[in-house]
Formats: C-alpha cells, sequence, structure tokens
C-alpha cells in the first residue's frame, strides 16, 4: 500500500499550507464614540499594543494626547475589552474586515475611591485657602 500516491497533501507541512492561505494583514475598522469610522491595516499576529500604535499614527496629525485617551477608552471587539496589551489579533479571533469600538474603560474600584479621597481632600484645601481656616 503506497499511501504517498494517494494522498500527497499529506507532506506538506502546517506552515506551508496556512501560509498559501492566510494573507499576512489583517484589515480592521476602528469606530469613535461619534460614529465615525476609519479603516487600518495591521499583521495577523498582532498584538494589542500594536493595533493601538497603529491607530495612534492613523491620527498623528492631530494633537492628541493618547496616554490620557487610553487611560480613559480602550478598543473592544464583541463586547471584550483590548486591556491587555500582550495579547494577539489571532488569540482574541480577530479576523480580516471587523469593527473595533472605542468604549469606557472603568478603573478599578480601588483606584475611584482613591480619586474620591483626593477630591474630597483638595476641595477641603481649597475651602480652606478661600475661608481663611
Amino acid at each position: 500500500m503506497n499511501f504517498a500516491k494517494k494522498n500527497p497533501v499529506r507532506f506538506l507541512s502546517r506552515s506551508a499550507a496556512s501560509s498559501e492561505k492566510l494573507p499576512s494583514d489583517v484589515n480592521l475598522t476602528i469606530v469613535k464614540l461619534n460614529g465615525d469610522e476609519y479603516k487600518i491595516q495591521v499583521r495577523r499576529n498582532a498584538t494589542v499594543r500594536q493595533v493601538k500604535k497603529v491607530v495612534e499614527s492613523y491620527f498623528a496629525d492631530q494633537e492628541v494626547n493618547w496616554p490620557l485617551v487610553w487611560s480613559h477608552f480602550c478598543l473592544a471587539y464583541k463586547n471584550y475589552k483590548l486591556v491587555d496589551d500582550a495579547d494577539r489579533t489571532t488569540c482574541i479571533l480577530i479576523k480580516d474586515g471587523v469593527k473595533l469600538n472605542f468604549i469606557r474603560h472603568h478603573q478599578p474600584a480601588a483606584y475611584s475611591s482613591l480619586n474620591y479621597f483626593m477630591r474630597e481632600r483638595f476641595a477641603q484645601r481649597v475651602q480652606q485657602l478661600l475661608c481663611g481656616a
């Protein structure tokens, strides 16, 4: 029984077979909060950080404070927040042509309570300065 003649595909490596089918880049659509859509292109196996860098370079002509933006908002795909910069798009199953939305990124409760404490303390100091107490 000569199996090689009956099934020549058996001898193809997985990487050779998959590289013929899949393009190396994927096209993504970024949807801003106001509904505007922008098309970007990233490597198929890009990290979330690389996707963010492409988004930042798309808006390079505008004055945007990106650390501030990323601290309040994140990209999301099917209600999954892309907050871990090390995640790869292939692991999240992001395919060619999908839409990534900007959504509000909530801080952990410890941070919000700390911010509340800081705001209250600042308000007390301002009140002391203004009232002379």
